[in-house]
């Protein structure tokens, strides 16, 4: 046995020791005679975050999260790693949630969808942000929005400027489709098995929402927004058998649950790939850089100091 591997059992085992050892003093303290309700809640932050990297240890994972800005290439980073076209790329936005990539025994896909209570409040944080101080439900008449949109320019001029075209596009396109949403909410995952499943249009539709096209323009349908998560199991990641890589949405995803996934993947992430179009437009942007510059994970390591920039399209750089 290798050093590592000695001092990887010493910690796996010191884990379980604290697993049990919170469990206990949690159990025997259930009516919160010695701990005040904060400090259980801290408690039970530890025993949570001591069971995740227990859990990651134990199965040798190392996690890795490929962002960047939208259509900078990271869906074509992860084809090439796949060695084959799974995640769609296209000039326009495709990735709407996040995709977990990980080498299994079988090439086979998993839809994970949004349960209506999740949508839902997703939902009515997207209308408090851009104002609305009503109660908002998904079933609101799109008409009745657009009518209440359209007075918020004169009412708050800059909100208006700043969420119309992004958030509130997202919401319209949620009204629109909402029939087609509700149909996938609370459903149990559903499964592709097989490269050619994998290929299909219908498992593409879930990830991008792009249905067909009329005059080479792209007409998408809602359905990646009942989507919480897409997996991918791969048997052309043998070399990368204890690495899970997941594709999140772009850093200016105008999207409040998209923008979510890919905080809370920056977070726990043990490595960051920032995938950036170092060609002919090049694409690193200051809020971003800022981001990985300040930011620093739940155990306060900088983000900066797991963050790789992989540099797409350098052929095109002129210089």
């Amino acid at each position: 046995m290798t050093d590592w591997e000695e001092s990887k059992a010493e910690f796996i085992e010191k884990m379980r020791k604290e697993k049990m050892t919170l469990e206990q003093i949690l159990e025997r303290d259930s009516d919160q005679l010695i701990f005040s309700l904060n400090e259980r809640e801290r408690l039970t932050r530890l025993l949570e975050r001591n069971d995740k990297l227990l859990t990651k240890l134990q199965k040798g994972e190392f996690t890795v999260a490929i962002v960047g800005l939208e259509k900078a290439g990271k869906s074509t980073l992860g084809n090439a790693l796949l060695k084959d076209i799974f995640l769609p790329e296209y000039t326009e936005r495709c990735t709407y949630t996040t995709t977990r990539i990980q080498a299994g025994a079988k090439d086979s896909g998993e839809i994970i969808f949004y349960s209506q209570e999740e949508f839902k409040e997703d939902f009515q944080k997207m209308m408090r942000q851009i104002g609305y101080e009503g109660f908002a439900d998904v079933s609101m008449d799109l008409d009745a929005f657009n009518t209440w949109w359209k007075t918020m320019e004169e009412k708050n001029p800059d909100k208006f400027a700043r969420f119309n075209g992004t958030t509130v596009e997202d919401i319209r396109f949620i009204l629109r489709d909402q029939k087609i949403i509700q149909k996938f909410l609370g459903e149990p995952p559903r499964i592709f098995l097989g490269v050619e499943e994998l290929r299909s249009q219908e498992f593409r539709t879930f990830i991008t929402g792009i249905v067909g096209y009329d005059g080479g323009v792209a007409v998408r349908e809602g359905h990646p927004y009942a989507v919480k998560q897409v997996n991918i199991s791969s048997t052309m990641l043998g070399d990368m058998a204890h690495i899970v890589l997941y594709d999140v949405p772009g850093f200016d995803s105008p999207t409040n649950l998209h923008k979510k996934q890919t905080e809370e993947m920056l977070q726990v992430a043990d490595a960051i790939i920032l995938v950036t179009n170092a060609g002919s437009s090049p694409n690193l942007v200051g809020p971003q850089l800022d981001m990985l510059c300040k930011g620093r994970d739940e155990d306060n390591v900088s983000l900066s100091e797991k963050a790789f920039v992989f540099g797409n399209r350098l052929d095109e750089a002129g210089n």
